[in-house]
């Protein structure tokens, strides 16, 4: 942790399981990244409904329950996400 510039970081999330408690630190370099991986032209979807990329990237990363990545067999990209308050 004493490597990490506090000013690189975008979240922290803290996840209480069962037997372990688990520290999710997301820094903005790697949140910026990780919307540059998903073409411009993906069908996103929140809480099942039609979303841009912008909301996408808006989103809370603490917010979501799930994620999921597909290809259709026209190789388009579909991202569906489940927010936690949606389940």
């Amino acid at each position: 942790m004493d490597a990490i510039n506090p000013s690189t970081i975008k979240t922290i999330n803290i996840i209480k399981e069962e037997n372990k408690n688990v520290i999710k630190i997301v820094t903005k370099e790697a949140s910026e990244k990780a919307s540059l991986l998903i073409p411009d032209d993906a069908e996103i979807f929140i809480n099942n409904k039609k979303a841009t990329k912008k909301e996408l990237d808006n989103l809370d990363n603490s917010t979501i329950e799930r994620m999921d990545v597909n290809k259709t067999k026209s190789r388009k990209t579909v991202v569906k996400v489940t927010t936690k308050n949606n389940k």
